[in-house]
């Protein structure tokens, strides 16, 4: 009921706010971005005035406009990812009449990124009143992974756990799967079919699409719905830029190779800028042999796949403040094997063949249109996912084949407001509709029959939902951020007998309030209660799935999942120090655990039809309401800043789980991680790092955790990595080097099937111009 009543009171709240419009007079701030050294223009910096929290970036020329702000002093803050953050003081009504010149000094290291996922509006890592951590495109070449996972695994508080190879599931605050939420430009990846545990589906977007990756820990659902529980992975594409003289086209191409796995890479990226339209294609085709682990583990068989990805995107550009942008990706893998099903003598064939992704979107923009109404942005997506499953057990001639495809089509419509020079008030809505498509076959001596697919076919699953958060300065140091959403989901499945056709609704109240206090300019203190949930899905309700551990049936009555989110924590930003510190405890409740259930009246798959529990017919489990939980643990990051020449980051996070109703520990909990690297300069295009990767041992196993195969017995063992990097640029060619693993360790990242890789080599080449 107090949720309520502070949910209620925040709404009104905002409403209020919006009604007490001001007019005041409107002038415009003009500006230019340059290289301290080079006095080049710096293209995308990152441009915001901090009283209003008003953004933009920097165009190819490094200029940049700040459109109907009122006059007075403010202060710029400037920033970029290879340069220094830049601090100015500015007289609006004189910046109006003369364009200001701010000078951005090199470094080596990025200190406070921008990301846009906190609050749908583009803000500062420092600013940002959350845990929050941006991999920039800069860095996803220097890491030499070859999926879009396994980026992640250098930014803190993340464990990837890699069922196989070509896999890679993000673990956020303990959590993973369908409690984490992916988007895709804010586009929601997660479908009703969604299972606990790892899934691939991260690794459907390719690196050569992206500019940055955007990871916000703890629950998202005002701004996100349903799934944002663990944390949200935002996936980014590159901004399409304008110019307004001739057109200028610039064409890049990447080579990659890694001995571990033998994996080749080819890139092609195309980009064409003009006054009114812009383009960019991207092309990748990744082919991955067997990966080697370390030690005399030796090559792991099979774990290699093929992968061929484009993405363009087109931008009409109406006008200064309002452009259409036309987003097309694309990908498709090919003989991903699952590696844990093959290592555990269970299988003798478990391909994900294929794995295909298809997203179209348009995408309306209108931004800094007036000192009220600040943007609108509307999006209409269409997306279709075919994931096929071939299936041979050990010892069996018996080959089932599994597919499942999914149309999904979605939108959502955001804007900002700023009724008064306190109040930025961000408000929408959003609606996405699934449509299953699922068959199943089994072949056995050369005859096949169709058999009851994983999903009921023509299953569908309806989500809306509308929101409104309110960002209030309080003073000039101290913000309060509140937000509020309401969410309606439908989940229709036609079931066979003995059940109905499954139709149910789930609605949500959530709210959030952080309160974000700057004690001097550079110290940024955090406080934020945030409010998660996660409704049923197909996977949850409407499965009928046999397995090694019993048959999984259908599940009518369930109720969504639901957290209480509390943080602590403290952000740094100097001109040498960028880091943070939060400390988070999250309480779950009504969490879907499996249970012993019945199916036709018995308490087994009767699949014979004689009434009596044969050798090889398995026990009924169905999902309950049951469960209850808590997280709690720490995350921290630094980056320092010696000199111009030497720089050093760390990171290293803790995390406990356990359920409390089990009275055991939570499945899948990282141990202690963290990592260390220091980083040398050696002139102004080269420089060498010596980074080391590590993990404590983690015993604490709940029985899910002893029953799985892909967990060593009594726990996974601590490991150390000790890995040297360097890269060197000459004219348009850029090389990176990169030794994993030096001292060959045979390790594994805890719940994973697969061990990482051993000693190798991975060498980069680029040449051409990176968006």
């Amino acid at each position: 009921m107090c949720t309520k009543i502070l949910i209620a009171s925040l709404l009104f709240f905002s409403l209020f706010a919006v009604s007490s419009i001001e007019a005041e007079q409107l002038v415009s701030l003009n500006g230019r971005v340059v290289d301290d050294h080079t006095n080049l223009p710096v293209v995308k910096a990152t441009v915001t005035l901090l009283l209003l929290n008003l953004s933009t970036t920097s165009d190819n020329s490094g200029k940049f406009t700040i459109s109907e702000i009122t006059t007075g002093r403010y202060t710029l803050r400037v920033t970029h990812v290879g340069y220094r953050a830049a601090t100015v003081p500015v007289s609006v009504d004189t910046a109006s009449r003369e364009q200001l010149v701010v000078r951005l000094i090199p470094k080596a290291i990025h200190m406070g990124e921008t990301t846009v996922t906190v609050s749908r509006s583009e803000k500062e890592e420092f600013i940002a009143p959350a845990s929050v951590s941006v991999a920039a495109r800069e860095e996803f070449r220097l890491r030499g992974f070859s999926s879009t996972a396994e980026v992640l695994r250098e930014e803190s508080g993340i464990l990837v756990q890699k069922t196989t190879h070509g896999h890679g599931a993000p673990i956020l605050r303990g959590l993973i799967g369908k409690h984490v939420l992916l988007l895709y430009n804010g586009i929601r990846l997660n479908k009703p079919t969604f299972r606990f545990g790892g899934n691939q589906y991260l690794n459907t977007i390719d690196l050569g699409s992206l500019e940055r990756i955007e990871v916000v820990r703890g629950p998202s659902s005002v701004l996100y719905g349903s799934d944002a529980i663990g944390g949200t992975v935002n996936l980014v594409s590159p901004k399409l830029a304008h110019q307004e003289d001739d057109l200028i086209i610039r064409p890049q191409v990447t080579t990659r190779y890694a001995s571990a796995d033998n994996s080749r890479l080819v890139g092609v990226n195309l980009s064409a800028n003009g006054a009114n339209l812009s383009t960019r294609f991207t092309g990748t085709y990744k082919k991955v042999d067997d990966l080697r682990a370390g030690g005399d583990l030796g090559r792991q068989r099979p774990t290699g796949w093929e992968e061929i990805n484009l993405n363009s995107s087109l931008q009409y550009r109406i006008n200064s403040a309002n452009r259409f942008v036309v987003d097309y990706l694309m990908v498709r893998q090919d003989k991903v094997p699952r590696y844990d099903k093959y290592v555990s003598g269970e299988y003798r064939q478990y391909l994900y063949d294929p794995q295909n992704r298809d997203l179209v979107a348009l995408t309306y923009a209108r931004e800094n249109s007036g000192q009220t109404f600040r943007s609108l942005k509307c999006n209409i997506s269409y997306q279709r996912e075919l994931e096929g499953r071939t299936q041979q057990k050990t010892n069996s001639n018996v080959i089932t084949y599994v597919e499942d495809k999914l149309i999904t089509w979605g939108g959502y419509v955001q804007s900002q407001v700023r009724p008064q020079a306190a109040h930025l008030v961000v408000f929408g809505g959003e609606y996405y509709y699934d449509d299953i498509g699922s068959r199943r076959s089994r072949t056995s001596d050369n005859q096949t029959e169709t058999i009851r697919p994983t999903y009921p076919d023509n299953s569908k699953y309806h989500s809306t939902g509308l929101f409104l958060q309110d960002e209030f300065s309080i003073t000039g140091n101290m913000t309060l951020t509140g937000g509020a959403r309401w969410s309606y989901i439908r989940m229709e499945s036609p079931l066979e007998e003995p059940f109905d056709t499954l139709d149910e609704v789930y609605d949500d109240l959530t709210g959030s309030v952080a309160l974000s206090y700057r004690i001097i300019p550079t110290v940024n203190l955090i406080a934020r209660w945030s409010r998660g949930f996660r409704a049923p899905n197909l996977n949850d309700a409407a499965v009928l799935k046999v397995s090694s551990s019993g048959v999984d049936a259908p599940s009518i009555g369930l109720e969504p999942e639901k957290s209480n989110n509390y943080e602590l924590g403290i952000k740094v930003r100097d001109s040498w120090l960028s880091g943070n510190f939060f400390v988070h405890y999250n309480q779950l409740s009504s969490l879907i655990n499996r249970r012993p259930g019945t199916y036709d009246g018995k308490t087994f798959l009767d699949e014979n039809g004689n009434g009596v529990k044969d050798n090889g017919e398995f026990d009924i489990f169905q999902r309950r309401n049951v469960g209850r939980a808590r997280i709690y643990g720490f995350e921290s990051e630094a980056a320092v800043e010696f000199s111009d020449r030497w720089q050093a980051r760390f990171n290293c996070f803790w995390t406990f789980g356990e359920n409390q109703t089990d009275n055991e520990p939570l499945s899948r909990i990282p141990p202690l991680m963290g990592m260390v690297a220091v980083k040398m300069k050696t002139s102004s295009s080269t420089w060498i790092e010596l980074y080391s990767r590590m993990a404590a041992a983690q015993r604490r196993l709940s029985q899910r955790d002893i029953d799985d195969t892909r967990i060593t017995f009594g726990g996974t063992p601590s490991w150390i990595t000790l890995n040297f990097r360097t890269e060197a640029t000459w004219r348009d060619v850029t090389i990176n080097v990169i030794l994993d693993n030096v001292l060959d360790a045979a390790y594994k990242e805890h719940g994973s099937g697969v061990y990482s890789p051993g000693r190798g080599v991975t060498i980069s080449v680029a040449y051409g111009y990176d968006h």
